[in-house]
């Protein structure tokens, strides 16, 4: 047998090879190793399975030539179940051309019933592949980044979605880090680099492991002014960059980077004067926008103050410059995006009419930020008098549920009038005491 390093002489089988010193059949081999097999019947000839897919033959000895030297690369492990979190690369049944971006991925999927399971690309995209099904095997267990689930709370380490991973998109498709705030044995919290508030995560308890160690080294927050955005980082001030092709969104000013976007390449920008979208940063080598430090960090309006941004979710009511009779019932309404700089959109609760007001056109103000009406407090009992909804809103820390009426909950989190239940933990309720009432109870 030939040893690693060696030149291949002969035609034998089962030997791990990489291309050699008489290559000329560019890149059959993706770069990688493959394995020999049977197949060649010429004398001098071995025909070789590529771990990238594929298959061909190749010298050892024919005309002289030898293609191929022997590899001290291992068999890879062909994936054949169906785990979440794994790193994986195209494996020996692969036929889907470059979906793969000719690099490696995540499994997302833990359910293996049709033998398939659904893979997220470094490069981008997300297909599912064959781990079984037709007797084929798409994908092998990329050997190069090691998959380490996080089996107890510890702070501080880089995390990313692991093996018993059920949260839909909390992660923002990205790595976070684990932080102090999970109070009960075998969770942890992770606050997420590509969302907007923190959770707890399973790390032994119910025996699921929701996390593994995420082992690449984290993307710099960007912070000169000036510098172009090459990564979906939240809360950054941004203005339109060297690819901007996007017209009048960003009209003229400045936004803020917000979660809302879980494709690779693209972030989400809500615009100071009105209006949110999403932007290249990296898809295809583009880069719409560019950091600018030296605007003041946003800050979320005030109650009680003029209402000065376009921003959508404000419960607001009539301000100092009002010209719009009785519009608003002389009740509260919530804002709305508008695609006009200067002016907002407000849906009034009395009748449910929208109608667009003036923050700064013409240098008037028309509303003030209402004073939030729900009283809730954590640990109270609540009872749900009117369909909340899936309702959306800007400062909602996670989706909502559709509550029913007569459901009661006890109250677990609230932040700006928005709360969470016990029940219900990553679900969120809109404030307002049309939505909600107090039923009593003792507070735990």
């Amino acid at each position: 047998m030939a040893a690693e390093g060696e030149v291949l002489r002969s035609a034998q089988l089962g030997v791990r090879v990489r291309r050699g010193p008489d290559w000329k059949w560019d890149d059959q081999d993706a770069g990688g190793a493959g394995t020999t097999k049977e197949g060649a019947n010429a004398e001098g000839w071995v025909a070789v399975k590529w771990d990238a897919g594929g298959e061909n033959n190749y010298r050892v000895g024919a005309q002289g030539e030898y293609d191929l030297m022997v590899a001290r690369d291992p068999m890879p492990a062909v994936l054949r179940f169906a785990q979440s979190g794994l790193r994986v690369r195209r494996g020996p049944d692969w036929k889907w051309g470059d979906q793969d971006g000719g690099g490696p991925g995540t499994t997302l999927s833990g359910d293996d019933h049709d033998g398939c399971v659904w893979v997220k690309w470094d490069a981008g995209r997300r297909n599912k592949y064959r781990i079984g099904a037709e007797g084929s095997y798409d994908l092998i267990i990329d050997s190069a980044q090691p998959v380490e689930v996080l089996k107890s709370a510890q702070l501080g380490v880089r995390v990313k979605r692991g093996p018993d991973w059920r949260w839909q998109d909390q992660d923002g498709g990205g790595p976070g880090t684990t932080v102090p705030g999970a109070d009960e044995d075998g969770w942890v919290r992770v606050r997420w680099d590509r969302a907007t508030r923190a959770n707890n995560y399973r790390v032994g308890a119910q025996g699921s492991h929701d996390l593994v160690i995420d082992f690449s080294p984290p993307t710099p927050t960007p912070s000169g002014s000036g510098e172009v955005l090459k990564s979906a980082h939240l809360g950054i001030r941004v203005r339109r960059g060297p690819d901007w092709d996007w017209g009048p969104q960003d009209h003229g000013g400045l936004g803020t980077t917000i979660q809302g976007d879980t494709e690779e390449g693209w972030v989400r920008v809500r615009w100071d004067l009105g209006g949110e979208n999403s932007y290249r940063v990296g898809e295809r080598g583009k880069y719409d926008l560019i950091v600018d430090a030296t605007s003041p960090p946003y800050a979320r309006p005030v109650p009680g103050e003029v209402l000065r941004t376009a921003e959508a979710g404000i419960r607001v009511r009539r301000g100092p410059d009002w010209d719009w009779g009785d519009q608003d019932g002389g009740g509260l309404g919530t804002t709305e995006a508008d695609s006009d700089p200067g002016w907002v959109t407000v849906k009034w609760d009395h009748s449910g009419r929208t109608n667009s007001y003036r923050v700064g056109k013409e240098g008037n103000y028309d509303l003030i930020v209402a004073e939030l009406e729900s009283h809730i407090r954590v640990g109270d009992r609540v009872r749900f008098t009117q369909e909340a909804g899936d309702v959306s809103f800007s400062g909602c820390p996670g989706r909502t549920l559709a509550f029913s009426v007569g459901d009661t909950y006890v109250v677990r989190e609230v932040r700006e009038g928005w709360f969470t239940t016990r029940q219900w933990e990553n679900l969120w309720a809109p404030p307002g005491c049309s939505r909600a009432r107090h039923c009593g109870g003792s507070r735990e």
